[in-house]
């Protein structure tokens, strides 16, 4: 695979905190099947017909399936750095159904790296699970798989034993490990959507584009997305729907992520940065309600566009309910951000950042 010299956004570059950036990448590879990814406005039965939809097919950034989504453009920025350190083994982490891990599963295929993945589950007995969706992609790609607890934490429990596994790989076979964190969160991966933002001016969505909203699983891909909306202006209102965790949670992972870009001295008010909404998480991470399944299929059938139960599934369930005047889930009560979602719109034209994921016809089937 090819890599090449990287140059980050002029935009970027030239604003005035530039000079606080702690580290840009060198080097990039290409893994996107396109030069960009394509804007297409959907008609959506909505209450308000005020409101017009668009959607930034990142779920079509590769002809490979297991290829596809939004993980490919910070994979871009995380492999180029791991083969220039010399690594033959890529350690990752994430939920039994991670679109990253089956991403980066993929690249190590392509890459010739052995691919290490500890998954969170309810049960430490492999044969007890259902290997469906990515999952299965997993195993068919050759990756190693390593049980974690499901409430395990990534700083503390996760990151942790993959520094052991690293480390045994390295006294018994001399190769180097690169351990990427979940979802590719860090400063490195955080340029995959700096680059996907600078690739949407170049689209010129500020002619058509009020408000854009992305799913939050890892937090990488808001935050990246809400620090170029900043250093670009804040043209747009940013608006993220979580599958996991909380706003709080969120909130402060997009701090951190500030922090570690531009150093601790960089204060900016994250809250005004992205509107967080948390009532999307439903009954919880890869659980899904009968209504939200009914809703991928009909979604389907009306635009021709297929959402995963998982994530983007989620987002856009509980996008148009709000946008609809109802309440997606019972912490909608709960959830401030939600209740006052209408009023923090920017405008009426929406722009729906579709990452990708897997189906899992099973579950879709099963309703």
């Amino acid at each position: 695979m090819k890599i090449f010299d990287y140059r980050a956004p002029k935009w970027l570059l030239e604003h005035s905190l530039a000079k606080n950036i702690r580290s840009l990448p060198q080097k990039r590879l290409r893994l996107l099947d396109k030069q960009e990814t394509k804007i297409e406005k959907v008609g959506l039965n909505l209450q308000n017909g005020s409101f017009q939809m668009y959607i930034k097919r990142d779920d079509q950034s590769h002809n490979e399936l297991h290829l596809q989504g939004n993980k490919l453009r910070k994979l871009e920025f995380l492999f180029a750095e791991a083969l220039g350190k010399g690594a033959k083994h890529i350690l990752t982490a994430g939920g039994l159904q991670s679109n990253h891990c089956r991403a980066v599963a993929g690249v190590s295929q392509l890459s010739g790296l052995k691919t290490h993945l500890f998954l969170r589950s309810d049960s430490n007995d492999a044969s007890r699970l259902k290997i469906n969706g990515n999952l299965l992609i997993d195993f068919l790609l050759g990756s190693k798989i390593y049980l974690v607890e499901k409430r395990a934490q990534y700083l503390t429990e996760i990151e942790y034993k993959m520094k052991i596994l690293s480390e045994k790989i390295k006294v018994s076979s001399g190769d180097e490990s690169y351990i990427i964190p979940i979802g590719g969160s860090n400063t490195t991966g955080l340029f995959g959507y700096l680059e996907q933002f600078d690739e949407m001016i170049k689209q010129n969505i500020d002619e058509f584009i009020d408000d854009i909203v992305v799913t939050s699983g890892s937090g990488g891909t808001m935050s990246a997305l809400a620090i170029a909306n900043y250093f670009t202006g804040s043209k747009f209102k940013l608006h993220s729907f979580c599958v996991c965790d909380s706003s709080t949670y969120f909130y402060n992972h997009l701090k951190q992520e500030i922090q570690d870009l531009l150093g601790s001295e960089t204060k900016v008010d994250v809250k005004s940065m992205v509107n967080i909404v948390q009532c999307s998480r439903g009954l919880g991470y890869a659980k899904s309600t009968k209504e939200e399944l009914e809703f991928l299929v009909d979604f389907f059938r009306n635009t021709g566009i297929a959402l995963d139960p998982v994530y983007t599934g989620k987002a856009m369930y509980a996008l148009v309910n709000l946008l609809n005047g109802q309440k997606p889930t019972l912490d909608y009560h709960n959830d401030e951000n939600a209740r006052n979602f209408l009023s923090n719109l920017k405008g009426n034209r929406i722009l729906f950042i579709h990452t990708g994921g897997q189906l899992d016809k099973n579950r879709l089937s099963n309703k």
